[in-house]
């Protein structure tokens, strides 16, 4: 999976169940949280993954920190320059999903 680099931003992130998400560009995804307040944004960017979540779009946008080095998990070499689906990422972060209708990953 990777190395964790900002736990606060990881275990919020880590197992959150998503109610909707779309892609809003290679490597980018706008999610919107169950049962929260909250709108959440993850981007992979360098082999970092990087989220914010705030209860507002706007300020989401400003506050993206890295929180998760990925690696191959035989190699331990960094995985860079690639696309991911929105599966893969949440696989990755164990986010919990029930209705594919709401995951735009275009």
């Amino acid at each position: 999976m990777g190395k964790i680099i900002n736990e606060e931003i990881y275990d919020i992130i880590v197992g959150l169940p998503i109610e909707s998400a779309y892609r809003f560009k290679k490597n980018y995804w706008i999610c919107e949280a169950a049962n929260c307040d909250f709108i959440v944004r993850i981007k992979i960017d360098s082999g970092y993954v990087c989220g914010s979540f705030e209860d507002n779009e706007y300020d989401s946008m400003f506050n993206l920190k890295p929180f998760l080095l990925l690696s191959n998990k035989e190699t331990g070499v960094m995985w860079v320059s690639r696309s991911y689906s929105f599966s893969e990422i949440s696989e990755i972060l164990n986010l919990k999903y029930s209705d594919n209708e709401n995951i735009w990953d275009i």
